[in-house]
């Protein structure tokens, strides 16, 4: 009840966008790949989303110590530009929320740089073997040299092996007016061709 209170007040500071491209969705597990364009497009898709999904996330924000800090420094600080005392007693509160609200979603954490990926590799396989969706949001980052992480391409190797069909990817773009389904993919990781198109695709919506 409490977490449906939640949606129904951040609807009132985030307008509806239109999606477009996902009619007709199949029903079997597939990864979703999207911008991250700060908070907005996490909280866009989940106010909004026209299909289950449980997100990735970085590990931080599942913990309510690492969460804090990370919301301090990355939220409260960056995108609000509040610091001093009450910065420090705001992360303090939204971390409570936030640690609470990625139970609700079942999120995935992701523990990057760190040998306990394979953790989240594991548990990603395990949710898509029971049919759950998976949604990836990407950081922009202002490196021209930045090349985007494509390793949850993986996930399509693993989930081939362990069930024998094809793990489908779908890379959409949000922006403040429009959700777009941009391309998908259907094939296995391993083609070079999907990999290298995948990444040029994050590139351009991260763009603008």
């Amino acid at each position: 009840m409490l977490f449906h209170c939640i949606k129904t007040v951040l609807r009132f500071f985030y307008r509806k966008p239109e999606w477009t491209g996902f009619d007709n969705m199949p029903h079997s597990p597939a990864v979703f790949v999207a911008n991250h364009n700060l908070s907005y497009g996490p909280v866009i898709f989940f106010l909004y989303k026209p299909f289950p999904a449980y997100p990735w996330v970085i590990a931080p924000v599942t913990q309510f110590r690492e969460c804090r800090a990370y919301i301090r420094k990355d939220f409260i600080e960056k995108e609000l530009g509040i610091h001093g005392f009450f910065g420090i007693l705001l992360a303090f509160l939204i971390s409570f929320a936030c640690v609470w609200i990625m139970r609700k979603v079942h999120a995935v954490p992701v523990y990057s740089n760190s040998r306990k990926i394979c953790l989240t590799m594991q548990q990603s396989l395990k949710e898509l073997i029971e049919g759950n969706n998976l949604v990836i949001f990407v950081e922009r980052r202002d490196d021209q040299n930045y090349k985007p992480d494509s390793g949850f391409l993986e996930l399509m190797d693993s989930y081939y092996q362990a069930t024998g069909r094809c793990l489908p990817v779908y890379i959409f773009k949000i922006s403040h007016r429009t959700v777009k389904l941009v391309e998908s993919f259907h094939g296995i990781s391993g083609h070079a061709i999907i990999r290298e198109r995948v990444i040029s695709l994050l590139r351009e919506i991260n763009e603008g």
